[in-house]
């Protein structure tokens, strides 16, 4: 189970989620007439990973391969087609999603009864990748919410905790002396107010080319992991991310001043 989420609500921000994700993939492929339905779906979207098909090979890829997925996808791209000249994408998000529905549902109550999962998770909701060969004085981190129904953000020296175990554990581990992330967060001061300046003197640009993953999608998942409303509803009309992805980097000594600073500036 997850804290503060019923059945119910997993169930239904499920399905909130991939009728979003229709709705902004239909809006894609309007325009961006060169872009295969198939390519935009399984790339733009986590459907997939949201259905009980949702299953890794020995060499860690997604089967797109699975006859019963194709048929999901075939119907859904049946769809579009029917629909991409209308005026708007309500009609293909409401029948698309009814095609992967029973799939998304059989895999959320199988999620939910398993409860919250952050495998890797080292540093409470942050976790680290071993660094590239082209960039081995740096790892790359993610973020999850392991402190869910409350947010990251409600406890001020929560994040600065789980940055210090980062920063401790893969420089011991790995010898690395710099961090870096590509995030929604980037765009949100409630994030950056933890970095020093260093991180948005190396802050890249906006990442336009969304994708699957929760670097783009996670600003519409609330700290009890049901569908940010405001958000979505925001993104329905503009059709613009309010946090547009960016990536950026900063030394660990650079970083540990900073929460230095952050954490005597707290009551």
């Amino acid at each position: 189970m997850f804290p503060g989420k019923t059945l119910q609500e997993h169930v239904q921000f499920v399905r909130e989620m991939a009728r979003l994700q229709l709705w902004f993939l239909w809006s894609w492929l309007k325009r961006h007439t060169q872009e295969d339905f198939a390519q935009g779906l399984r790339k733009r979207t986590d459907v997939y990973h949201r259905t009980d098909l949702c299953r890794r090979t020995p060499s860690g890829d997604c089967d797109f391969g699975d006859p019963r997925w194709l048929e999901l996808e075939q119907a859904a791209r049946a769809v579009f087609e029917r629909t991409r000249r209308d005026a708007d994408g309500s009609a293909f998000e409401r029948q698309a999603v009814d095609i992967f529905g029973a799939r998304l549902d059989a895999r959320s109550a199988a999620d939910y009864e398993a409860g919250p999962q952050l495998p890797g998770y080292q540093c409470g909701s942050l976790k680290y990748d071993p660094p590239r060969e082209d960039t081995p004085d740096r790892v790359f981190f993610h973020i999850a919410n392991a402190v869910a129904p409350r947010s990251i953000f409600d406890e001020p020296r929560y994040l600065p905790e789980c940055f210090a175990q980062l920063m401790d554990r893969s420089g011991a581990e790995h010898g690395v002396d710099r961090l870096t992330t590509a995030t929604w967060l980037n765009s949100d001061e409630r994030w950056l107010r933890l970095f020093p300046p260093e991180w948005r003197e190396n802050m890249g640009p906006e990442m336009t080319d969304v994708g699957r993953g929760m670097g783009w999608w996670g600003q519409f998942v609330n700290a009890r992991g049901t569908l940010n409303h405001k958000r979505a509803q925001e993104f329905r009309r503009t059709g613009r991310l309010h946090f547009p992805p960016r990536r950026s980097w900063c030394s660990f000594d650079a970083m540990r001043r900073r929460l230095r600073g952050h954490l005597r500036s707290l009551p």
